[in-house]
């Protein structure tokens, strides 16, 4: 991966985590569209980088959305509903915030994923 491709990777990683911290709509649509616009002629690395971000920031939601509705279906607005929904939107938004932690580091080297 040479410097420009590896400043694109960081900064899709960037994206990703703004997306999840911050800003989701904004980080989504950066990195969709930049996975689209880059991935032809990528190399393998950045190819990895930008699939990652794209399809993270497209999942993440879906499924934080999906499973507390899933929740919501199953248990109604009870207690047990607001315990499970909570926990498991604080242990899963944590682990994307982690792995995108990883790959961004995984970014900064220039190494794919």
């Amino acid at each position: 991966m040479d410097a420009s491709e590896r400043r694109l990777a960081v900064l899709a990683e960037g994206a990703y985590l703004i997306n999840l911290l911050a800003l989701p709509l904004i980080g989504t649509l950066y990195c969709v569209a930049t996975a689209l616009k880059y991935m032809k002629g990528a190399s393998p690395a950045l190819r990895s980088h930008l699939l990652f971000t794209a399809w993270g920031s497209l999942l993440a939601p879906a499924l934080l959305s999906g499973m507390t509705y899933f929740y919501y279906l199953q248990l109604g607005l009870t207690p047990h509903f607001w315990f499970a929904t909570l926990s498991f939107l604080a242990i899963f938004h944590t682990s994307f915030v982690i792995i995108g932690l990883y790959t961004l580091a995984k970014a900064l080297a220039a190494k794919g994923l």
